[in-house]
């Protein structure tokens, strides 16, 4: 299958007159909320949380989605500050702290043993939160939470395994033709992938074919782009797009 070309926020995006990105043109707001720890330290400059955001929006910018911190926040109870992804969002923050109409942002010194970052998969539907460990802020984990919020699986998503070739790349995986497919497991290390120094993907595993994976490391919903380009591709665009016009948010 040959896949669409992947838009690269590396170089400039330019407009397709025949199939346009659906844009969103809209600017959204975050509050940041940062916990302190029990010195009553913030261990995170905000500052950096402001650049961050600025980078995040030249990776949205191909669909008019901007982001804005319009509030920082701190959260003195130090307990929350090693919480679990699960208890932050649903049982101890939110009933707390939630603003309403804002992308509530939780920074927290741990949020799991093996995750740097959570978001609330389509929070941008039910007013969901992001939440990123303090050690973890970049633009590509904020890019790809938001990703998330807007609706969005990971590359690697198994529910049905995708195929290499993409034969069944609608209904397995991640849902989207134009990511190549991916065998990440949630769990396994970046070394049996990709050379972490130049991200070349190096893993022999095979799809239930024995064809051989190629997976786009430079995906924005996989794990390999810590030392990357960033991107995401047309379809998820549109797709990011389309999730927040179709959930009638005219509060936001």
């Amino acid at each position: 299958m040959i896949f669409s070309p992947i838009i690269n926020i590396c170089a400039s995006t330019q407009a397709d007159s025949i199939k346009p990105l659906v844009k969103i043109n809209k600017e959204f707001l975050i509050v940041a909320h940062i916990v302190l720890d029990s010195l009553k330290n913030e261990n995170v400059s905000r500052q950096n949380i402001i650049n961050t955001i600025a980078q995040v929006n030249a990776v949205f910018k191909p669909i008019g989605a901007s982001f804005r911190i319009c509030e920082f926040k701190t959260i003195e109870n130090f307990n929350y500050n090693n919480l679990t992804i699960g208890k932050v969002e649903k049982e101890e923050l939110d009933p707390l702290y939630k603003l309403d109409h804002r992308i509530n942002m939780y920074f927290i010194d741990k949020p799991d043993l093996i995750a740097c970052a959570y978001a609330s998969l389509g929070g941008i539907g039910d007013y969901g939160n992001v939440v990123i460990g303090k050690r973890c802020i970049s633009t590509g984990t904020i890019a790809h939470e938001l990703g998330h919020f807007f609706g969005l699986n990971h590359t690697f998503e198994k529910a049905i395994p995708e195929l290499a070739d993409g034969s069944n790349c609608k209904t397995a995986g991640d849902g989207f033709c134009d990511t190549p497919a991916d065998p990440f497991k949630m769990g396994d290390g970046l070394s049996l992938y990709i050379n972490e120094l130049t991200c070349q993907y190096i893993s022999d595993v095979k799809d239930a074919n024995g064809d051989y994976y190629k997976p786009d490391v430079s995906n924005i919903m996989s794990y390999y782009t810590n030392c990357i380009c960033l991107t995401f591709t047309r379809e998820q665009y549109n797709s990011m797009a389309n999730y927040y016009l179709l959930s009638n948010l005219g509060t936001w």
